[in-house]
């Protein structure tokens, strides 16, 4: 981010509230462990099989495995095991523990993984529990790590895998097993997405050849580039009255079972302030589940001072993610004063009637917004958006990531990247109070399977809320589009950021009531497309406008350059590991300053 735009945007968020946690030293990005992915690999004699392309399943394994090998990153750190590649009967001694680390974990290794895939046999039974405790241990326990499991067929063994994967998952909250079911259906099928399901990764079915290769290296890319949650460790309470204190800044948990809240105290430090809370996570592939979040004061739990139900705000399954902001703003006529006043008890709840989401990490973003003063004039909310032609520039080559920590901070310009079936592209974008964003993504013409694929544009306010518009005027009528055999493209605006968009009754008003680090998310179904190039044009418009008088003295806002907070580049992820109960945290500097970036 350049300085000038720095220096306006600590202007605009001069009132924000500051996060001051004393204590562990500045985490470098060289203390950060890079992820550890596992290929754990079925060799079992059902292999040998036909697949749906009249090939063997084997043959469709070793063409999809090699791809995976030709496409993964010089410094990715990946390994190989097999499991029923020596013994051959039930019969035989050792069958239910015949698993061997043919590859082990490291980087530069792809010769290495392309001659055991060229060695990769089908032979014996399917120990797949003993081959995932095993991969396990292979991993290690520090660190973001992932197990990737190709099967075609049940667990020929005891233990139920499915309990093995949870056991393993219940290690730490930076573990996930991701899983591929080869032509299963039935039971094997329910097993295998169990596994996924309890391992907190995704489930990926594959019939041939061409959806086998295409699974792996969306599983490979997952499990490479994954959500990271970010923040301090924290557990939220069954009962209320017990519940952990929370602060403006970063808090990361495991959700309950359905229907069961987890509590969190929200400290008040300004009589009369909001409390904005985002929560976000990343749920498992294939589900379309929810989590309600609900403020009420302190020992009133009927009284309602905000809520939300958080979602799925992406297009694709293989990368979901699930969003949702709640306020405890409230108009000068309100009646409910006790929103007001003391802490209030933030509630989040798995609900029940979708997919189960316990244990799950999910991360909570707290903002404490201060109360305007008395005499404060405050505008009348902006008018909806007009498109502002903004002529395309040389393309910058700037990939996304798929995390908001970790997105790229950019200018607005013109930028290029390459995104594949199934993926999310997050970039993150600073605007203040009285500016926009606008955003086009452009497609190049499809070819082959990748005609008809869709493709969507959503811009996320800095705690998640979806502050996506269409813009009077858009050269484009939609956020969302199609590729076809010309280029295509899709558009989106925000509202101008007032303060007065929060009394407006549709999420895209609300989301553009507080300035800070904006996302544009760039997602690619994960129907038979092919990895496009794509064209992001990415645009603030209108100056900053003046910020709202608040009550008290400005809070300390640090400027550029700081590591510690929203105008000092970019936080490196927490690398957290429950184990035994007991958290462990590391933290982001001495201390972190958090106001509104979304984590």
């Amino acid at each position: 981010m350049r300085i000038r735009h720095l220096i306006a945007l600590a202007a605009s968020l001069g009132l924000m509230l500051t996060w001051l946690v004393a204590g562990p030293a500045a985490l470098s990005r060289a203390d950060v462990p890079d992820g550890r992915l596992l290929m754990v690999l079925d060799s079992s004699g059902s292999m040998n099989e036909p697949a749906g392309d009249d090939r063997s399943k084997i043959d469709a394994a070793k063409t999809a495995l090699t791809s995976v090998a030709d496409s993964l990153p010089a410094d990715a750190q990946v390994g190989m095991r097999v499991y029923g590649a020596t013994v051959f009967s039930a019969d035989d001694p050792g069958a239910c523990e015949d698993s061997q680390l043919v590859v082990p974990i490291g980087t530069g290794n792809a010769a290495a993984l392309k001659a055991e895939i060229a060695k990769y046999k089908p032979f014996g039974e399917t120990p797949m529990a003993y081959a995932l405790e095993q991969a396990a241990k292979d991993l290690g326990g520090e660190g973001r790590r992932s197990i990737l499991l190709v099967s075609d067929g049940e667990e020929t063994c005891a233990p139920d895998p499915c309990k093995v994967a949870q056991q393993i998952a219940d290690r730490g909250i930076d573990l996930r097993i991701d899983v591929v079911g080869f032509q299963v259906s039935g039971q094997a099928r329910e097993q295998l997405e169990c596994i996924a399901d309890k391992g907190r990764g995704g489930y990926y079915d594959a019939a041939d050849t061409e959806q086998l290769t295409q699974s792996l290296n969306e599983a490979k890319d997952q499990a490479l580039n994954p959500f990271e949650v970010t923040g301090t460790p924290v557990e939220g309470t069954p009962d209320s009255a017990a519940a952990p204190p929370l602060t403006t800044g970063r808090w990361v948990d495991k959700l309950g079972a359905p229907g069961q809240a987890r509590h969190y105290r929200l400290t008040r430090t300004v009589e009369g302030s909001s409390f904005w809370v985002g929560a976000s996570m990343q749920p498992p592939s294939s589900s379309d589940a929810q989590v309600s979040l609900r403020l009420s004061p302190l020992g009133q739990p009927s009284l309602s001072c905000g809520d939300d139900i958080a979602s799925r705000i992406t297009a694709s399954f293989s990368r979901t993610l699930l969003t949702g902001v709640a306020n405890s703003w409230l108009p000068p006529d309100s009646t409910k004063t006790d929103c007001l006043t003391g802490d209030l008890v933030l509630s989040v709840t798995p609900a029940e009637a979708y997919d189960p989401l316990e244990g799950q990490p999910i991360q909570i973003n707290v903002v404490e917004e201060p109360p305007l003063a008395a005499d404060a004039a405050i505008p009348q909310p902006p008018a909806d958006p007009t498109w502002q032609p903004v002529p395309l520039g040389q393309p910058i080559d700037r990939q996304g990531e798929f995390s908001f920590d970790t997105a790229p901070l950019i200018d607005p310009g013109t930028y290029r990247f390459t995104i594949s079936p199934g993926d999310v592209q997050l970039f993150r974008v600073p605007a203040g109070w009285g500016q926009r964003i606008q955003a086009t993504v452009l497609m190049p013409p499809a070819t082959g399977d990748g005609y008809g694929s869709s493709f969507k544009l959503r811009v996320l306010s800095p705690l998640g809320g979806d502050a996506s518009v269409d813009a009077a005027e858009s050269p484009n009528s939609s956020s969302d589009s199609t590729s076809t055999g010309t280029e295509s493209a899709a558009s989106v605006s925000t509202y101008p950021i007032a303060y007065r968009n929060r009394e407006l009754p549709t999420e895209a008003r609300t989301s553009a009531a507080l300035p800070g680090e904006y996302l544009i998310a760039v997602t690619y179904d994960e129907g038979d497309g092919e990895t496009m190039t794509a064209t992001l044009q990415a645009d603030v418009i209108g100056d900053d406008a003046q910020v709202p008088d608040y009550q008290g003295d400005p809070p300390d806002v640090r400027g550029p350059g700081n590591d510690r907070g929203l105008l000092g580049g970019r936080p490196w992820p927490l690398i957290i590991g429950l184990a035994g109960g007991a958290a462990a945290l590391v933290a982001i500097g001495g201390g972190a300053l958090w106001l509104l970036r979304r984590g």
